[in-house]
């Protein structure tokens, strides 16, 4: 049974909040994330550098099925220059791909699916993207093309009946 299965507040700010892979600990540099299928835990991927000593560089998570994850699909939030996330799908999950926030950039996202987001019964809103934040830092320089979103969440941003959604692709 995956995280998703989860009340939302059980898991944030614990050691169950962890995402399939996780890049920001570490300068990556050239880093390739591909062909890959992230199921069930918190984050699917996290992939920028958590400050500008940490930046994630000339980096690309593509051709992935990210699915059933509690909180975002992929985060990147943080520092990214020069990286791309592209032609991935993202589905069944709280909010697609988190950009909050995201900078110096440019952060490139190109020709992703991201498929029955918002299907957790929470008290937050829901979308494709995630861009608010709190702090002081902005998201700037982000690129979004030929992305698709599709959310079959109730009118008012949240779908609280997983049971009415039909199987995923």
């Amino acid at each position: 049974m995956g995280l998703s299965n989860w009340p939302w507040a059980d898991v944030k700010a614990h050691d169950e909040e962890a995402p399939g892979i996780y890049v920001s600990d570490a300068v990556g540099v050239g880093t390739v994330i591909r062909r890959n299928h992230f199921h069930g835990t918190f984050d699917g991927i996290d992939f920028c550098g958590d400050s500008a000593a940490q930046t994630t560089t000339e980096s690309d998570v593509y051709d992935n099925l990210v699915d059933d994850h509690l909180d975002d699909d992929s985060e990147a939030d943080g520092s990214c220059i020069n990286s791309r996330l592209f032609r991935n799908r993202f589905a069944d999950v709280h909010m697609g791909i988190s950009l909050a926030p995201a900078s110096p950039g440019p952060l490139f996202v190109v020709r992703n699916t991201i498929y029955r987001y918002g299907h957790l019964a929470n008290d937050s809103v829901n979308t494709p993207f995630k861009m608010n934040n709190g702090y002081s830092q902005v998201t700037s320089n982000v690129f979004i093309y030929h992305t698709t979103a599709i959310s079959e969440a109730a009118a008012g941003g949240d779908a609280t009946n997983a049971d009415n959604m039909p199987a995923m692709w």
